[in-house]
Parts: C-alpha cells; sequence; structure tokens
C-alpha cells in the first residue's frame, strides 16, 4: 500500500478506529453474555440449565449461541483489528483493482462493524428474554 497515495471516500486510519471500537464493543458484549451465564440463575420453566426449547426438537444450549454468534463474530473483528494494515491493503487494492464501484467506503465499513458489533449481541438478549424476567420486569 502507498502511503502517499490517497483515495477519495477510504481513509485507513478512521477505518482502524471504527473496527477498534467495534472489537471493543464485541468483546463487551462477550464479556457480558458470559458473566449472565454464570452468574444469573435462569428460570427453571422457561430453559433450565440454559437450555432453550428443552426435549423439543429445537432445543439449544446458549453457550452454543454465544459460541455462533459472539465469539466467532468478535474473533474475525479483532483479527481484522490487529492485522489492520493488511485488511487496510487488501481494501486498497480491491479499490485500485476495481475503479468503476466508486462508493463511500468509510461508511461501508461503518455500517458493517456496527451492524457487527449489533449483531454479536443476539445471544445477550434471546438469554435476556427467554430464559430471565430481566426484560418483563423493564416491561418488555
Amino acid at each position: 500500500m502507498k502511503d502517499d497515495l490517497k483515495l477519495p471516500f477510504f481513509d485507513p486510519d478512521f477505518c482502524q478506529k471504527v473496527a477498534q471500537s467495534a472489537s471493543a464493543a464485541c468483546i463487551l458484549w462477550l464479556l457480558l453474555e458470559l458473566g449472565v451465564l454464570a452468574f444469573v440463575t435462569p428460570a427453571p420453566s422457561r430453559c433450565a440449565g440454559w437450555v432453550i426449547h428443552q426435549g423439543e426438537p429445537s432445543q439449544t444450549h446458549v453457550g452454543l449461541l454465544i459460541a455462533m454468534f459472539t465469539a466467532l463474530p468478535t474473533a474475525w473483528i479483532c483479527f481484522n483489528t490487529f492485522r489492520w494494515r493488511r485488511s487496510a491493503e487488501k481494501i486498497y487494492n480491491a479499490i485500485l483493482a476495481y475503479p468503476q464501484y466508486i462508493i463511500n467506503h468509510n461508511l461501508l465499513w461503518l455500517c458493517v462493524c456496527v451492524g457487527w458489533a449489533l449483531f454479536s449481541s443476539a445471544p445477550l438478549w434471546i438469554m435476556l428474554s427467554n430464559c430471565t424476567s430481566a426484560l418483563q420486569s423493564l416491561g418488555f
């Protein structure tokens, strides 16, 4: 990647900060989910042992949801953040290879990272809504 060549709609420093923020948010979601899993007792009538729909063909352990929908996405965004120079180089080379597709890469990366962080929070909301009465006590 050439440091002297600036491309419109792609600021690697801004995108790196967005990736770092998304990594921090995903790590926070993961820690919150693991904390709830470790320290909160689920309602026995709803999901005993943190198993949703126990005894039915669709039974799922919350730990599996956390692994699939939070831990793996967190690992991916952290990998991209720690190896940001390589990720930015791939984006940079793709922009140069396809100049006819002019889009705002800064905005696209921001949307991807925000969506990724929100997607990573899904198991927490599933746990709170299906296994505890936390959301009901708040009026949801």
